[in-house]
């Protein structure tokens, strides 16, 4: 059966097992021109074969490698943050692997191939799909169709290309992908440094959060799926307990009572 019958049978399903939007709640949406989402100026662009799919509730709309109503081929959608975004995060759907479709899903940061360092979770729609070894997303063999949610990127992100390539055949529905701004860390450089200082960085089973005044702050610290590992209250001086945690990168954020934060990395080794 092609896929894109499959596609339009499962968009009357109802896929809400995974709501990526519980860790990045400003979805971007709109498919050309620009709008603000979450105080960031998204600009959107598109070519080769690129339309729109409401399909899986966390994935959908965009849909690139097919353009209604039956013409498939290379398409691409183009995302330019103003200003540039720390990290947003990436569901996919619908990706065609068997022996007559071959389709690949590339990921470009400000103009350089990005390379995928880990799959995602099932996205509730979809068999899980394929990482290769370039960091690239396919198809899972002897699958309908196949994704996953749950790709972050860390920045500064300026602009964003998802690419899907038909490297073989004429028959692939295209895939679907979904694009969210994380609420606690959408705009880089947005506050300056307002005094407090953390290390070690990398750090292993402690972290020093100091400041020089007594005002009241509150560190967190979210992991690459923007999930909370820990929060603390603080003014001048204090620890962070860091030794139940996995190595890996993170993200900290520190709130202030007049609602600004400052937000950055943390290395766990």
């Amino acid at each position: 059966m092609r896929k894109i019958t499959i596609l339009v049978f499962l968009l009357f399903l109802n896929c809400n097992s995974f709501d990526s939007r519980a860790q990045c709640k400003n979805q971007v949406t709109h498919l050309s021109g620009s709008a603000m989402v979450n105080g960031v100026n998204v600009t959107v662009t598109s070519s080769g074969f690129a339309d729109n799919l409401i399909y899986c509730s966390s994935t959908s709309p965009y849909l690139i490698g097919f353009k209604k109503p039956s013409s498939h081929g290379t398409g691409s959608y183009t995302f330019t943050f103003s200003p540039p975004v720390n990290f947003v995060t990436l569901n996919f759907s619908g990706i065609s692997n068997s022996s007559s479709v071959d389709e690949v899903v590339k990921l470009f940061v400000n103009g350089s191939h990005y390379s995928i360092p880990s799959p995602g979770i099932a996205n509730g729609c979809d068999d899980l799909a394929v990482l290769l070894p370039s960091g690239d997303i396919a198809g899972c063999p002897s699958c309908a169709v196949s994704g996953w949610s749950g790709t972050t990127i860390t920045g500064p992100v300026s602009f964003l290309t998802v690419l899907d390539t038909l490297y073989m055949g004429t028959l692939s529905g295209g895939s679907l992908f979904s694009l969210f701004l994380c609420e606690k860390n959408a705009i880089a450089e947005q506050f300056g440094n307002q005094g407090v200082k953390i290390y070690p960085n990398p750090c292993s089973d402690l972290i020093t959060v100091s400041s020089s005044d007594f005002v009241e702050r509150t560190f967190s610290l979210f992991d690459v799926l923007g999930r909370l590992c820990l929060k603390k209250n603080f003014s001048t001086t204090s620890t962070v307990e860091t030794s139940q945690l996995a190595e890996g990168l993170y993200f900290y954020e520190i709130r202030y009572t007049d609602g600004t934060a400052e937000t950055g990395k943390i290395v766990k080794k």
